[in-house]
């Protein structure tokens, strides 16, 4: 191919036409790419066979972000500060343990918040560790500093219910679906609280992620 490699050299000498996505699809590759771009970038693709992939992503201010990866966190509390093992499989939170991430989960105690392992709970398998609780109604996560964009990775259970409450709006959209992903985005920094799982029997949230 003549000329500097790039996407837009690839697409040219093909003739293809590059399809463009927010979300990666779900499993390792939108791992990979979330990684790279962010769960909430946008970005363009073309795809060849043989699974090659190329991307094009747009140079675009991006404020700071933060996630929790709920897998991750379960392993790292299976051990206490003393060094002793949790045979458990739950670990139950109080609600502070991600004050330092500036997120806070009102209600823990009450809901039952806790991670749980991976395993079988009430007829439902689960691969990976998650984010859940045991009481009905919605698990409520509280941003110490309001954000623009949140996106929850999920374990697929039932059709999720996501409130997004705005700094002084009472809820401002609510979603009813079923994919692996559920994501919001504000167009300036205010989203404040959002209420995840309104009376669905099961919550599994793999992982959490917010720009400010």
């Amino acid at each position: 191919m003549p000329g500097e490699f790039s996407f837009e050299a690839v697409i040219a000498q093909y003739e293809l036409q590059p399809q463009h996505r927010r979300q990666p699809a779900h499993g390792k590759t939108r791992r990979w790419i979330s990684d790279i771009i962010g769960a909430g970038a946008a970005w363009d693709y073309v795809a060849k066979e043989g699974d090659a992939l190329l991307l094009r992503v747009p140079n675009q201010a991006r404020g700071r972000a933060g996630s929790i990866n709920f897998r991750a966190a379960y392993l790292d509390f299976k051990y206490k500060p003393n060094g002793e093992f949790i045979p458990e499989q739950k670990i139950p939170l109080v609600g502070d343990e991600f004050l330092d991430l500036g997120v806070f989960f009102a209600d823990a105690t009450a809901k039952g918040l806790a991670l749980f392992s991976a395993g079988e709970y009430e007829g439902v398998h689960f691969q990976a560790p998650f984010l859940g609780r045991e009481v009905e109604g919605p698990i409520v996560i509280e941003f110490i500093e309001a954000v623009r964009y949140v996106n929850l990775t999920l374990l697929p259970t039932s059709p999720y219910v996501l409130q997004v409450f705005r700094e002084t709006e009472e809820n401002v959209t609510t979603y009813r679906d079923m994919r692996t992903f559920a994501e919001f985005r504000a167009d300036r920094a205010d989203i404040q609280r959002i209420a995840f799982g309104h009376g669905l029997p099961w919550i599994a949230i793999e992982e959490l992620y917010f720009e400010r």
